[in-house]
């Protein structure tokens, strides 16, 4: 859990400091068509409609920008929590026993839906929300694979700057 919410996070500070880098791009170029304009090599209609592009796609990226940091302030929030739940699952690394001290301890719901019947079988789909870090999507054994890959490379490649 706690290396999906790295990975997570860093993805988004990526995308953030790209879109930073673009908003400064911007203002070079809202500046170079404005110097242009004024010795006359752009003419101003041409100045208004660049203009006023650059203005909206910088207006959206700042708008966007905002947004990924208030994702990250709440994802920074959801890593303590996803801490203190494996803090909590280290107490109890081989449950033998499902006691309700256990299901207290992690459970904060859970939530039945109405039957389906899928493929011939009557079923209640059940969503646990676990305390502290909702419900926990388990990836499948392929994902699984390929998280521990990367996990190593990037391991690999930090060892590699440090020597």
């Amino acid at each position: 859990v706690q290396a999906y919410e790295k990975i997570f996070v860093q993805k988004q500070l990526e995308q953030s400091t790209k879109m930073q880098k673009r908003i400064n791009e911007l203002d070079l170029l809202f500046q170079r068509i404005y110097e242009d304009n004024a010795s006359g090599k752009l003419s101003d209609e041409r100045f208004a409609t660049m203009a006023f592009n650059y203005e909206d796609e910088q207006n959206e990226l700042k708008v966007l920008a905002e947004e990924r940091k208030t994702e990250i302030d709440v994802d920074n929030s959801k890593m303590n929590d996803v801490q203190q739940f494996i803090e909590r699952a280290r107490n109890y690394t081989h449950i033998k026993e499902l006691s309700p001290a256990i299901v207290n301890e992690f459970v904060d719901r859970i939530m039945i839906s109405q039957k389906q019947t899928i493929d011939g079988n009557t079923v209640y789909p059940i969503d646990i929300f676990y305390r502290g870090v909702g419900i926990i999507d388990m990836p499948t054994a392929e994902e699984m694979e390929a998280l521990f890959q990367e996990h190593l490379h990037q391991k690999k490649v930090s060892k590699e700057k440090t020597a």
